[in-house]
C-alpha cells in the first residue's frame, strides 16, 4: 500500500537519548488495516564512540499480540528486517514484544483505528496536453471519539508505482497546525490534523493538484493512531529545525517501553480522483 512505502524514509529519523555509553533497541512497526503482511524493523543505537548511529539486528524474537491473544512470530528476513502473515483488523488493540538477543526486551501497545469513507464532491477539472489542474472537496464524517487523527495524501500510480503527488490547500485548520507554519500552502506526504477544530461533525476539506492524464490518480484518507500522529508531528518539527541554529532541539517521540522507535496503526480508505 501507499502509505506503507511512504514510511520507509523516516524509520531512522529517531534520536539516541539516555546515557551516552548506553545502547538502545530501536523497534518500528506499523499496522494498516486489511493488510495481511505486517513489516517490523530492528536495530540498535549505538554510543557516541562508534562511528555508526545504528546497527541493524537480524536475530530479534518479535511477537504480536491481538489483546492477550498471541498471533504470531515474525520471521526474520534480513539487514534488521522482519514479516509476519497475519490480516490487521481496523478497531483492534494490538501489542508487541520484541527480545533482543544483546540488549533484552521492548515492549508496546497501540490500536488500529477504523475506517474513515469519505467522498469527493465538487471537481473540476482543467486539462492540458501535459495533465490537468483538478480541485475537489474531499468530504467525510468525523467520529464521535474525544480524540481522532488523520493523513490525506494524494498520489498515482505510473507503471504499478504509487508516487505521491503535491496539493495546495487554504484551509485554516489545516494551516494552522502546530508542525506547519501560519503561511504554509503546500503539501506532499505531510498533511496530518487532529479533530479539535471540528470534533464529531462534517469535514469538508477542498484541495487542488496537478494530475497526470491515462493514468488513476487517487486521494487517500488515513484514520492514524495517536502514536503514528505523535511521532509524524515531532519527525516533522525535528526535520524542519535541521540545520537552524536557531531552533529549539526536538525529540523524537517514541512509544517502545525500554527502547526508542514506534508502533503504530492506521486504516487507509480511497477514492479514485477522475
Amino acid at each position: 500500500m501507499l502509505l506503507t512505502l511512504a514510511l520507509v524514509a523516516c524509520e531512522k529519523e529517531i534520536p539516541f537519548e539516555g546515557e551516552l555509553n548506553e545502547q538502545k533497541t530501536v523497534l518500528n512497526c506499523y499496522l494498516g488495516a486489511g493488510e495481511s503482511i505486517i513489516y517490523a524493523e530492528v536495530s540498535r543505537s549505538e554510543t557516541v564512540l562508534s562511528d555508526e548511529p545504528f546497527t541493524f539486528v537480524s536475530d530479534a524474537v518479535i511477537k504480536l499480540y491481538d489483546g492477550s491473544n498471541f498471533v504470531g512470530t515474525f520471521n526474520s528476513v534480513g539487514e534488521g528486517k522482519y514479516t509476519l502473515n497475519h490480516e490487521v483488523e481496523a478497531g483492534k488493540s494490538y501489542s508487541i514484544e520484541c527480545t533482543d538477543p544483546l540488549l533484552g526486551v521492548v515492549r508496546a501497545s497501540t490500536e488500529v483505528p477504523n475506517y474513515v469513507s469519505f467522498n469527493l464532491e465538487n471537481i473540476d477539472l482543467v486539462l492540458g496536453e501535459f495533465g490537468g489542474n483538478i480541485k475537489v472537496d474531499v468530504q467525510f464524517n468525523d467520529g464521535a471519539s474525544e480524540d481522532d487523527y488523520y493523513h490525506l495524501l494524494v498520489y498515482t500510480n505510473v507503471d504499478g508505482f504509487p508516487s505521491v503527488l503535491s496539493f495546495e490547500t487554504s484551509e485554516e485548520f489545516l494551516r494552522n497546525t502546530e508542525e506547519l507554519s501560519a503561511n504554509t500552502f503546500f503539501y506532499f506526504d505531510d498533511c496530518m490534523f487532529d479533530d479539535n477544530s471540528f470534533n464529531s461533525g462534517v469535514v469538508d476539506i477542498s484541495i487542488s493538484t496537478f494530475i497526470m492524464p491515462q493514468v488513476e490518480n487517487k486521494v487517500q484518507l488515513v484514520h492514524v493512531s495517536s502514536d503514528y500522529f505523535n511521532y509524524r508531528k515531532s519527525l516533522k518539527l525535528a526535520l524542519n529545525a535541521n540545520g537552524n541554529p536557531f531552533a529549539q532541539p526536538v525529540q523524537i517521540y517514541s512509544n517502545i517501553e525500554g527502547g526508542l522507535g514506534v508502533f503504530a496503526g492506521y486504516a487507509a480508505a480511497e477514492e479514485v480522483l477522475e
